[in-house]
């Protein structure tokens, strides 16, 4: 088990300013005043549209990037002033960091445990519990893209860090090898502290205990603990409809129905507040014609991490931004967001 964190905070950020050299040479604000505070232990998933910052933000905790202005500190440490002693307890699995090909498996990870000063073992235990312990003498260049992002997540556990940044940790792992990297990740991984970008609500739910809400420009809309989050949300039942091709339900006729929803390739998931509602939509659709297929269940995790995810983009600066006040009210309260009855 990996050492416990020394810090009641183990990310303290204060009016963070990132700004990037954008194409023509022109200065762009990729993160925008963001507050935000992690106490030791937690499990943190980030969570907003492409381009909102979020790898930049791992960047800056991780040192890479210096902050243009704001105060960030890990586990008590200025990343700036402390910048050696942060790296020390840092770990950042990012999908960019890549292998000599021509190295094998156990060579690479020898390479990273000098290099890191730290021990093999822990990433060899990990390698065995998701069985690619038996890969040691495989050359990279063999390897898969599921295989490398493993390596890569080894890598970062060697380290035995008190912060764990995880940049897509489960990105094109097949399923059964993601299960079993979100079983380590949950099972023996103790104390440490991590954040998490992850594309996939069902990694994020098993993982995480607390959600940052970001939106595009760099800006954190709220920060959440998911138990409160979960008893908040105004949703309590999810229903999930099946559209066949001979179906006349069209997109236009769905939103007729009076109930927000999501479109999800061939299935339409409408979230609704009570019973009462809930009976309502059925009687509507049964008055439909074509075939019909659907299912109802208790609202998840999984459907508040969809949920927001989307609202985080309808909430994105744009000519007319709205006020501050305005972005965060809708982001934490699904039913003020468009199509949600009032």
């Amino acid at each position: 088990m990996m050492a416990e964190a020394c810090a009641e905070e183990a990310v303290k950020v204060v009016g963070l300013v990132k700004e990037m050299r954008g194409k023509n040479g022109e200065r762009v604000r990729v993160l925008d005043n963001v507050n935000l505070k992690a106490p030791a232990g937690a499990r943190v998933a980030v969570i907003g549209p492409s381009g909102c910052g979020k790898t930049v933000l791992f960047k800056v905790l991780s040192t890479i990037y210096a902050p243009d202005r704001g105060e960030v500190k890990v586990l008590g440490l200025d990343v700036v002033k402390q910048a050696g002693k942060v790296r020390r307890l840092v770990s950042f699995v990012s999908p960019s960091l890549g292998f000599h090909k021509k190295m094998s498996l156990d060579e690479t990870l020898k390479f990273f445990s000098k290099v890191q000063g730290s021990d093999p073992e822990v990433a060899y235990r990990f390698l065995d519990f998701i069985k690619m312990g038996g890969l040691r003498e495989r050359m990279i260049e063999g390897f898969s893209e599921g295989q490398k992002a493993a390596v890569r997540l080894a890598v970062g556990l060697m380290k035995q860090p008190k912060l764990l940044l995880l940049d897509e940790p489960t990105a094109n792992l097949d399923v059964a090898r993601k299960e079993l990297v979100v079983e380590y990740l949950s099972r023996n991984v103790e104390g440490v502290t991590m954040m998490i970008v992850d594309h996939d609500p069902k990694v994020v739910n098993r993982l995480c205990n607390q959600a940052v809400l970001m939106q595009a420009g760099g800006r954190v809309v709220k920060t959440c603990d998911y138990q409160s989050l979960l008893k908040s949300f105004p949703f309590k039942y999810r229903f999930n409809l099946k559209v066949y091709s001979g179906s006349r339900l069209s997109k236009d006729a769905i939103s007729k129905l009076g109930y927000p929803f999501q479109v999800m390739g061939d299935v339409v998931r409408f979230l609704l507040p009570s019973r009462e509602e809930l009976k309502d939509l059925v009687e509507k659709l049964m008055e439909k014609r074509g075939p019909l297929s659907f299912e109802v269940s208790s609202i998840s995790m999984e459907d508040v991490y969809y949920w927001m995810s989307q609202q985080v983009k309808e909430v994105a600066p744009s000519a007319a931004e709205p006020p501050a006040g305005k972005a965060a009210a809708v982001a934490c309260n699904p039913r003020v967001a468009k199509g949600a009855p009032a």
